[in-house]
């Protein structure tokens, strides 16, 4: 999966999004923030369509590192049960919810 991840990745233009579903599968789904070469959001009705099925999400950090952001640990506490990814400059990340606060995982 790692793999897929990493082929979203661009160093430049906006943030990519989408879920990552129960068997693998990579369902990206439109950036609708306003600043989406910063940010990134998603719309009701992609999370109403997608997040049932899902086990992770994903978003993408063009020409930086996959550290966590502030509206990133924000958006994941949102989601504890989901794992999410970031891809950056430097490859994926996995995050996870730990009681209220976010962690890498490191598998």
């Amino acid at each position: 999966m790692h793999e897929n991840l990493l082929s979203l990745y661009q160093p430049d233009g906006d943030e990519r999004v989408g879920f990552i579903m129960a068997d693998g599968s990579l369902t990206e789904v439109a950036n609708i923030h306003q600043m989406p070469s910063e940010h990134f959001d998603v719309s009701a009705e992609d999370l109403i369509k997608h997040c049932e099925g899902a086990i992770g999400t994903f978003h993408t950090h063009p020409g930086r590192t996959n550290n966590l952001s502030v509206n990133d640990q924000q958006a994941f506490l949102a989601w504890p049960h989901l794992t999410h990814y970031i891809v950056g400059s430097d490859g994926v990340q996995a995050y996870v919810v730990e009681g209220h606060i976010v962690v890498k995982n490191a598998a």
